[in-house]
């Protein structure tokens, strides 16, 4: 069978929601294609569109795209935006797993979600269900089931009319566009290297930053850089990727156009303040094309 996209080459990169690769042929988990394992999600939820509804372009449900991808990346899939062909290309100097995305959606849809709701648990005919078809993980020698993890993302995906209506039509029409361009290859780039310095997770983690790099590596140069990274050495080769012993960018930085967003002055996220929420969802979604841009241009043949 040809596993190639159909669309591949006519794709416009620039706004490829690199999510749609989840129903690319090539892609699989234990031996069942991930459309498949979308299908049978979609199957059994309280949740009324279909696969063809959801990735038609012109209803713009990116959101509700999100929260599926969630889903089966919970449920154990391992499929991820950045471990997608089109991202390899794009990254095509760095090996497997070192890519990032740049700005976060997780961790501000996350704290969004935290205000409206303080339990997100299904039914139990759908929990039992999820739990006996995808089993379990073992962490630190206790077992826990994968549908722990992938049912708050199914709550949410089965009220997301509510959620509109608590949000109301400018911040989830932000949300929304924002989740858009969240995986589009202009929000994809190399970065440092996860083995040695665990920088994926520990910029995740870093929670008064939301996951951007800007605050991430404002902390690293300032007095109190262990609130993001415990170790030094792991500090100082995140640092010494981003820059060069003068303090410059480096050249890493530059290939990647990454001082595009560094120096955005986008301020720091206030998810109380509904008008200022807004206005950086919709700056951000605006630089990652604008760096989509600036990439095409330094190289036109990386896209």
């Amino acid at each position: 069978m040809n596993s190639k996209n159909p669309n591949e080459d006519i794709i416009d990169y620039k706004h490829y929601d690199l999510k749609r690769e989840m129903l690319n042929e090539r892609y699989s988990y234990k031996n069942v294609k991930i459309k498949e394992m979308l299908e049978d999600i979609l199957k059994n939820i309280k949740y009324d569109k279909d696969l063809n509804y959801l990735f038609d372009e012109k209803n713009k449900c990116y959101i509700e795209r999100y929260l599926l991808f969630k889903i089966q990346y919970n449920l154990g899939s391992a499929f991820d935006c950045d471990k997608t062909l089109l991202a390899k290309k794009f990254c095509k100097n760095q090996k497997q797993g070192e890519r990032d995305t740049v700005f976060s959606l997780q961790s501000i849809w996350g704290q969004i979600i935290k205000k409206e709701y303080s339990n997100e648990c299904i039914e139990e005919n759908e929990y039992n269900y999820f739990k006996n078809k995808y089993g379990y993980n073992k962490r630190n020698g206790k077992i826990r089931y994968k549908i722990d993890d992938a049912q708050k993302y199914i709550y949410e995906l089965e009220n997301i009319e509510y959620i509109k209506l608590l949000l109301g039509n400018e911040l989830y029409n932000a949300l929304n566009n924002y989740a858009h361009y969240y995986h589009t290859l202009g929000n994809m780039s190399e970065c440092p290297s996860s083995k040695e310095t665990d920088y994926n997770r520990k910029k995740g983690f870093y929670k008064v930053g939301y996951d951007r790099i800007d605050l991430f590596l404002e902390c690293l140069k300032s007095d109190n850089w262990q609130c993001a990274v415990e170790d030094k050495n792991v500090r100082e080769k995140i640092l010494a990727w981003f820059y060069s012993e003068n303090g410059s960018y480096s050249d890493n930085v530059k290939r990647n156009k990454l001082e595009i967003l560094i120096d955005s002055n986008l301020g720091a996220i206030d998810i109380n303040d509904k008008e200022k929420l807004i206005k950086y969802l919709n700056n951000v979604s605006e630089l990652i094309q604008k760096r989509y841009d600036s990439l095409k241009e330094l190289n036109n043949e990386l896209i």
